[in-house]
Protein backbone atom coordinates (compact mmCIF):
# COMPACT_ATOMS: atom_id res chain seq x y z
CA UNK A 1 0.00 0.00 0.00
CA UNK A 2 2.84 2.39 0.87
CA UNK A 3 4.51 1.70 -2.48
CA UNK A 4 1.21 2.31 -4.27
CA UNK A 5 0.70 5.63 -2.48
CA UNK A 6 4.28 6.68 -3.15
CA UNK A 7 3.96 5.77 -6.84
CA UNK A 8 0.66 7.68 -7.06
CA UNK A 9 2.25 10.77 -5.53
CA UNK A 10 5.17 10.59 -7.96
CA UNK A 11 2.79 10.23 -10.93
CA UNK A 12 0.70 13.14 -9.70
CA UNK A 13 3.78 15.34 -9.30
CA UNK A 14 4.96 14.43 -12.81
CA UNK A 15 1.53 15.23 -14.23
CA UNK A 16 1.50 18.61 -12.50
CA UNK A 17 5.01 19.39 -13.78
CA UNK A 18 3.98 18.33 -17.29
CA UNK A 19 0.82 20.44 -17.16
CA UNK A 20 2.70 23.53 -16.01
CA UNK A 21 5.47 22.98 -18.58
CA UNK A 22 2.99 22.59 -21.45
CA UNK A 23 1.32 25.85 -20.46
CA UNK A 24 4.51 27.88 -19.89
CA UNK A 25 6.65 26.64 -22.78
CA UNK A 26 4.07 25.76 -25.42
CA UNK A 27 0.97 27.78 -24.55
CA UNK A 28 -1.20 24.66 -24.52
CA UNK A 29 -4.40 24.97 -22.55
CA UNK A 30 -5.11 28.45 -23.93
CA UNK A 31 -5.55 28.10 -27.71
CA UNK A 32 -6.84 30.88 -29.97
CA UNK A 33 -10.59 30.56 -29.67
CA UNK A 34 -13.25 30.58 -32.38
CA UNK A 35 -16.79 31.95 -32.54
CA UNK A 36 -19.58 31.17 -34.98
CA UNK A 37 -21.25 33.65 -37.30
CA UNK A 38 -24.54 33.06 -39.09
CA UNK A 39 -23.21 34.25 -42.46
CA UNK A 40 -19.41 34.12 -42.30
CA UNK A 41 -19.35 30.65 -40.74
CA UNK A 42 -16.77 31.27 -38.07
CA UNK A 43 -14.15 33.77 -36.96
CA UNK A 44 -11.43 33.99 -34.39
CA UNK A 45 -12.81 35.40 -31.17
CA UNK A 46 -12.26 39.16 -30.85
CA UNK A 47 -9.68 40.71 -28.53
CA UNK A 48 -7.24 37.87 -27.95
CA UNK A 49 -3.54 38.30 -27.17
CA UNK A 50 -1.71 35.13 -26.19
CA UNK A 51 1.46 33.10 -26.56
CA UNK A 52 1.38 29.83 -28.46
CA UNK A 53 4.47 27.70 -29.18
CA UNK A 54 6.57 30.73 -28.29
CA UNK A 55 4.73 32.91 -30.82
CA UNK A 56 2.53 35.89 -30.10
CA UNK A 57 -1.00 35.50 -31.51
CA UNK A 58 -3.19 38.62 -31.62
CA UNK A 59 -6.78 39.25 -32.71
CA UNK A 60 -8.43 42.66 -32.61
CA UNK A 61 -12.08 43.66 -32.13
CA UNK A 62 -12.82 42.90 -35.80
CA UNK A 63 -11.51 39.32 -35.51
CA UNK A 64 -8.42 40.22 -37.54
CA UNK A 65 -4.95 38.92 -36.80
CA UNK A 66 -3.83 42.51 -36.29
CA UNK A 67 -3.45 45.12 -33.61
CA UNK A 68 -6.34 47.51 -33.00
CA UNK A 69 -6.99 49.84 -35.92
CA UNK A 70 -5.14 53.16 -35.96
CA UNK A 71 -7.30 56.30 -35.93
CA UNK A 72 -5.52 58.18 -38.72
CA UNK A 73 -3.08 55.83 -40.46
CA UNK A 74 -0.83 57.09 -43.23
CA UNK A 75 -2.33 54.35 -45.38
CA UNK A 76 -4.41 51.23 -44.80
CA UNK A 77 -4.23 47.86 -46.55
CA UNK A 78 -6.72 45.05 -45.97
CA UNK A 79 -5.61 41.53 -46.80
CA UNK A 80 -8.32 38.87 -46.77
CA UNK A 81 -7.48 35.18 -46.95
CA UNK A 82 -7.30 31.77 -45.34
CA UNK A 83 -4.72 30.05 -43.12
CA UNK A 84 -1.93 31.09 -45.50
CA UNK A 85 -2.57 34.76 -44.73
CA UNK A 86 -3.32 34.01 -41.08
CA UNK A 87 -0.15 32.04 -40.44
CA UNK A 88 -1.62 30.08 -37.54
CA UNK A 89 -0.04 29.62 -34.14
CA UNK A 90 3.17 28.43 -35.80
CA UNK A 91 3.79 32.00 -36.97
CA UNK A 92 4.64 34.88 -34.68
CA UNK A 93 2.56 38.04 -35.04
CA UNK A 94 5.56 39.95 -36.41
CA UNK A 95 6.23 37.26 -39.03
CA UNK A 96 2.83 37.29 -40.74
CA UNK A 97 2.71 38.54 -44.32
CA UNK A 98 0.73 41.64 -43.34
CA UNK A 99 3.10 42.68 -40.55
CA UNK A 100 6.15 42.22 -42.76
CA UNK A 101 4.49 44.18 -45.58
CA UNK A 102 3.49 46.96 -43.19
CA UNK A 103 7.05 47.19 -41.87
CA UNK A 104 8.53 47.38 -45.38
CA UNK A 105 6.18 50.18 -46.45
CA UNK A 106 6.57 52.16 -43.23
CA UNK A 107 10.34 52.01 -43.47
CA UNK A 108 10.53 53.07 -47.10
CA UNK A 109 7.93 55.84 -46.84
CA UNK A 110 8.83 56.97 -43.33
CA UNK A 111 5.17 56.88 -42.42
CA UNK A 112 2.91 54.99 -40.04
CA UNK A 113 0.31 52.96 -41.84
CA UNK A 114 -1.19 49.54 -41.31
CA UNK A 115 -1.86 46.28 -43.11
CA UNK A 116 -4.85 44.45 -41.65
CA UNK A 117 -5.14 40.66 -41.67
CA UNK A 118 -8.71 39.33 -42.00
CA UNK A 119 -8.36 35.57 -42.20
CA UNK A 120 -9.06 32.21 -40.61
CA UNK A 121 -7.97 28.64 -41.15
CA UNK A 122 -9.85 26.78 -43.92
CA UNK A 123 -11.83 29.83 -45.02
CA UNK A 124 -13.03 29.63 -48.60
CA UNK A 125 -13.89 32.50 -50.93
CA UNK A 126 -17.50 32.50 -49.69
CA UNK A 127 -16.34 33.04 -46.10
CA UNK A 128 -14.11 35.90 -47.21
CA UNK A 129 -16.93 37.50 -49.21
CA UNK A 130 -19.25 37.34 -46.20
CA UNK A 131 -16.58 38.92 -43.99
CA UNK A 132 -16.25 41.91 -46.32
CA UNK A 133 -20.03 42.10 -46.70
CA UNK A 134 -20.43 42.33 -42.90
CA UNK A 135 -17.47 44.51 -41.91
CA UNK A 136 -16.65 46.38 -45.12
CA UNK A 137 -13.12 47.24 -46.18
CA UNK A 138 -12.28 49.64 -43.31
CA UNK A 139 -11.63 52.50 -45.76
CA UNK A 140 -8.57 50.64 -46.99
CA UNK A 141 -6.55 52.12 -49.83
CA UNK A 142 -5.74 48.64 -51.10
CA UNK A 143 -7.56 45.33 -50.69
CA UNK A 144 -5.52 42.18 -51.27
CA UNK A 145 -7.54 39.05 -52.01
CA UNK A 146 -5.38 36.03 -51.19
CA UNK A 147 -6.62 32.96 -53.05
CA UNK A 148 -5.00 29.57 -52.71
CA UNK A 149 -5.29 27.44 -55.85
CA UNK A 150 -7.13 24.84 -53.74
CA UNK A 151 -9.59 27.59 -52.69
CA UNK A 152 -10.92 27.79 -56.25
CA UNK A 153 -12.78 24.52 -55.77
CA UNK A 154 -13.32 24.63 -52.01
CA UNK A 155 -16.84 24.97 -50.60
CA UNK A 156 -17.67 27.38 -47.79
CA UNK A 157 -16.27 26.46 -44.39
CA UNK A 158 -19.21 25.97 -42.03
CA UNK A 159 -19.85 26.87 -38.41
CA UNK A 160 -20.41 23.27 -37.30
CA UNK A 161 -16.65 22.70 -36.90
CA UNK A 162 -16.47 25.24 -34.07
CA UNK A 163 -16.16 23.47 -30.76
CA UNK A 164 -14.04 20.62 -32.14
CA UNK A 165 -10.43 20.08 -31.08
CA UNK A 166 -8.99 22.00 -34.03
CA UNK A 167 -11.53 24.83 -33.83
CA UNK A 168 -11.99 25.34 -30.06
CA UNK A 169 -14.61 27.70 -28.71
CA UNK A 170 -13.51 27.29 -25.08
CA UNK A 171 -10.25 26.54 -23.33
CA UNK A 172 -9.69 22.81 -22.71
CA UNK A 173 -9.79 21.60 -19.10
CA UNK A 174 -6.08 20.79 -19.14
CA UNK A 175 -3.08 21.44 -21.37
CA UNK A 176 -2.39 17.68 -21.28
CA UNK A 177 -5.95 17.08 -22.52
CA UNK A 178 -5.39 19.43 -25.47
CA UNK A 179 -2.06 17.79 -26.29
CA UNK A 180 -3.70 14.39 -26.70
CA UNK A 181 -7.04 15.36 -28.22
CA UNK A 182 -5.72 17.90 -30.70
CA UNK A 183 -2.22 16.72 -31.59
CA UNK A 184 -1.41 13.16 -30.49
CA UNK A 185 -4.78 11.79 -31.57
CA UNK A 186 -4.53 13.46 -34.98
CA UNK A 187 -1.08 11.97 -35.58
CA UNK A 188 -1.96 8.49 -34.38
CA UNK A 189 -5.12 8.28 -36.49
CA UNK A 190 -3.68 10.53 -39.23
CA UNK A 191 -6.85 12.55 -39.28
CA UNK A 192 -6.72 15.75 -41.30
CA UNK A 193 -8.17 18.92 -39.81
CA UNK A 194 -8.95 20.37 -43.22
CA UNK A 195 -12.61 20.93 -43.90
CA UNK A 196 -14.81 21.65 -46.86
CA UNK A 197 -13.76 18.76 -49.11
CA UNK A 198 -15.94 17.79 -52.06
CA UNK A 199 -16.05 14.97 -54.55
CA UNK A 200 -14.22 15.36 -57.89
CA UNK A 201 -17.60 15.29 -59.69
CA UNK A 202 -18.69 18.46 -57.89
CA UNK A 203 -15.45 20.41 -58.30
CA UNK A 204 -16.51 22.05 -61.56
CA UNK A 205 -19.78 23.35 -60.11
CA UNK A 206 -18.04 24.59 -56.98
CA UNK A 207 -15.38 26.38 -59.02
CA UNK A 208 -18.04 28.22 -61.03
CA UNK A 209 -19.80 29.17 -57.81
CA UNK A 210 -16.54 30.43 -56.31
CA UNK A 211 -15.69 32.49 -59.38
CA UNK A 212 -19.11 34.13 -59.13
CA UNK A 213 -18.48 34.83 -55.43
CA UNK A 214 -15.14 36.42 -56.32
CA UNK A 215 -16.98 38.66 -58.80
CA UNK A 216 -19.30 39.75 -55.99
CA UNK A 217 -16.32 40.36 -53.71
CA UNK A 218 -14.69 42.61 -56.31
CA UNK A 219 -17.96 44.53 -56.70
CA UNK A 220 -18.10 45.07 -52.93
CA UNK A 221 -14.57 46.42 -52.73
CA UNK A 222 -14.97 48.70 -55.73
CA UNK A 223 -17.92 50.42 -54.06
CA UNK A 224 -15.40 51.94 -51.67
CA UNK A 225 -12.99 52.96 -54.46
CA UNK A 226 -10.33 50.54 -53.24
CA UNK A 227 -7.45 49.38 -55.37
CA UNK A 228 -7.72 45.59 -55.53
CA UNK A 229 -4.91 43.05 -55.93
CA UNK A 230 -5.44 39.31 -56.39
CA UNK A 231 -2.74 37.09 -54.94
CA UNK A 232 -2.85 33.52 -56.28
CA UNK A 233 -0.84 31.11 -54.13
CA UNK A 234 -0.09 27.51 -55.17
CA UNK A 235 0.47 24.42 -53.08
CA UNK A 236 4.04 23.19 -52.74
CA UNK A 237 3.33 20.21 -55.01
CA UNK A 238 2.50 22.57 -57.88
CA UNK A 239 6.15 23.56 -58.15
CA UNK A 240 6.83 20.27 -59.91
CA UNK A 241 3.37 18.93 -60.77
CA UNK A 242 0.49 20.58 -62.62
CA UNK A 243 -2.67 20.81 -60.52
CA UNK A 244 -5.89 22.80 -60.79
CA UNK A 245 -4.85 24.05 -64.26
CA UNK A 246 -8.36 24.79 -65.57
CA UNK A 247 -9.41 26.54 -62.35
CA UNK A 248 -6.31 28.72 -62.33
CA UNK A 249 -6.81 29.70 -65.96
CA UNK A 250 -10.45 30.61 -65.34
CA UNK A 251 -9.48 32.69 -62.30
CA UNK A 252 -6.75 34.61 -64.12
CA UNK A 253 -9.13 35.24 -67.04
CA UNK A 254 -11.72 36.60 -64.60
CA UNK A 255 -9.15 38.98 -63.10
CA UNK A 256 -8.20 40.21 -66.57
CA UNK A 257 -11.87 40.85 -67.40
CA UNK A 258 -12.22 43.03 -64.29
CA UNK A 259 -8.84 44.77 -64.70
CA UNK A 260 -7.62 43.34 -61.40
CA UNK A 261 -3.85 42.77 -61.27
CA UNK A 262 -3.22 39.12 -60.45
CA UNK A 263 0.05 38.18 -58.79
CA UNK A 264 0.46 34.50 -59.61
CA UNK A 265 3.31 33.10 -57.51
CA UNK A 266 3.77 30.29 -60.03
CA UNK A 267 4.98 32.86 -62.54
CA UNK A 268 8.61 31.94 -63.19
CA UNK A 269 9.78 35.53 -62.66
CA UNK A 270 9.07 35.21 -58.93
CA UNK A 271 11.23 32.09 -58.48
CA UNK A 272 9.09 30.46 -55.81
CA UNK A 273 11.01 27.65 -54.09
CA UNK A 274 10.19 24.69 -51.83
CA UNK A 275 12.23 26.17 -49.00
CA UNK A 276 9.58 28.87 -48.52
CA UNK A 277 7.00 26.29 -47.41
CA UNK A 278 6.72 24.84 -43.90
CA UNK A 279 4.23 22.16 -45.08
CA UNK A 280 2.39 21.30 -48.33
CA UNK A 281 0.29 24.50 -48.19
CA UNK A 282 1.61 27.01 -45.66
CA UNK A 283 4.65 29.26 -45.76
CA UNK A 284 7.42 29.71 -43.20
CA UNK A 285 8.90 33.07 -42.19
CA UNK A 286 11.15 33.21 -45.26
CA UNK A 287 8.13 32.44 -47.41
CA UNK A 288 6.06 35.19 -45.81
CA UNK A 289 8.91 37.61 -46.34
CA UNK A 290 9.08 36.48 -49.98
CA UNK A 291 5.35 37.15 -50.47
CA UNK A 292 5.48 40.49 -48.66
CA UNK A 293 8.41 41.61 -50.81
CA UNK A 294 6.49 40.81 -54.01
CA UNK A 295 3.44 42.70 -52.75
CA UNK A 296 5.59 45.63 -51.63
CA UNK A 297 7.32 45.83 -55.03
CA UNK A 298 4.00 45.74 -56.87
CA UNK A 299 2.46 48.43 -54.66
CA UNK A 300 5.44 50.76 -54.99
CA UNK A 301 6.03 50.29 -58.73
CA UNK A 302 2.34 50.83 -59.57
CA UNK A 303 1.90 53.76 -57.19
CA UNK A 304 -1.28 52.33 -55.70
CA UNK A 305 -0.79 54.15 -52.40
CA UNK A 306 0.13 57.42 -54.12
CA UNK A 307 -3.25 57.73 -55.79
CA UNK A 308 -4.90 57.79 -52.35
CA UNK A 309 -2.38 60.10 -50.68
Amino acid sequence: MKKFIAASVVILILLVITEISLRIFFGLGTPPLMVTDANIGYLYKANQDLKRFGNRVVYNKYHQRSENLAKNPGYRILMVGDSITNGGASTDHSDTVTEILEHKINQSRETTGEALNASAGSWGVENEYEYIKKFGTFEADIVILQIGTHDLKQPKAVASVVGTASYPSNNPPLAIWELFTRYVKARVFKKSSRIGKITPADEGKQCLKNLNTIKQTIALTKKSDNAVIALLIPERAELHKEKNAAQKEDFITLMDEHNIPCINLLDKKFKLEKRYFRDPIHFNKKGNDFIADILYTHIETTGLLDRHS
